[in-house]
């Protein structure tokens, strides 16, 4: 949520709150008043009957009054509510909750999403591992300038709010590959406090054979894990697309918590 729409809803809930109290005060003074004034009126045989009918009507009144303030804040409460949710990240991109402590449309995640233009793209579940994260995908515009500086900045705004799928990943289910980097230690205090700065850190565990997930467009992708291998974090070539076969491609820094080296998981498609 933007920081104009956070004080919009604020400002509803505050408003909501303080007609809610309004009218529930003002209707449990003025009946208790007009419920003492009743017994007077009834105890004073000299007044006259229509004064208790006054009295019974004006009480109805200012009860209706207040239920309707009350209907009022309610329904402003649920609008707030409601801006909240829709807001909220949606569950396909997600696929599932997101984990505890962690804002992946917060405030400033938005508005460096827009700033970087990085996008959510689709979400990433390795049961086995106990893993899930939403996949984040930045523009191609540093990618194909070549500015590399500039996508390594893109990369690690990226990062704090999930796994990234470098700019030239083809998407889930097409031929080609899908190339997804993410932190296996938190490289910086930013990181740390992410929920995020450790998400691959039981990659190294994955064996051949097990089940890596995709959910994209509300499909879920399976794919299975073919090998891994260590290389140099030089080596750029891991980072190089291919058209001949579905392919998934999980990267993160090893040994765990370092960065000399990669470890790269190699999935294919089940098709």
């Amino acid at each position: 949520m933007t920081q104009r729409k956070r004080r919009v809803v604020a400002s509803i809930c505050a408003c909501g709150s303080v007609v809610a109290s309004f009218g529930f005060w003002t209707a449990v003074v003025s009946r208790s008043m007009l419920v003492e004034q009743e017994r007077s009126f009834r105890e004073d045989r000299s007044l006259p009957a229509v004064w208790d009918g006054v009295v019974r009507t004006v009480g109805s009144a200012l009860g209706g009054v207040a239920d309707t303030l009350a209907e009022v804040a309610t329904e402003q409460m649920h609008l707030a509510a409601s801006a909240v949710q829709e807001n909220a990240v949606p569950s396909e991109v997600l696929g599932g909750s997101v984990p505890s402590g962690d804002t992946a449309a917060s405030d400033a995640g938005t508005s460096e999403f827009s700033q970087w233009n990085i996008s959510f793209a689709y979400s990433l579940s390795i049961p086995h591992l106990a893993i899930r994260t939403p996949i984040l995908k930045p523009s191609m515009q540093y990618w194909m300038s070549r500015e590399w500086n500039l996508l390594e900045k893109q990369m690690q705004v990226a990062l704090n709010s999930g796994a990234v799928a470098y700019p030239h990943s083809v998407a889930p289910g097409e031929r080609g590959s899908i190339i997804i980097a993410g932190h296996s230690s938190p490289p910086n205090l930013r990181a740390a406090q992410s929920a995020y700065g450790n998400v691959f850190a039981r990659i190294p565990e994955l064996r051949a054979g097990e089940s890596i997930f995709l959910f994209a467009a509300g499909e879920k992708l399976e794919y299975r894990v073919r090998d891994s291998e260590v290389v140099s974090s030089a080596a750029t070539e891991i980072l190089h697309q291919q058209d001949h076969e579905n392919i998934l491609k999980i990267i993160t820094c090893y040994p765990v918590g370092t960065t000399k080296d990669r470890i790269v998981v190699t999935a294919v498609l089940v098709e």
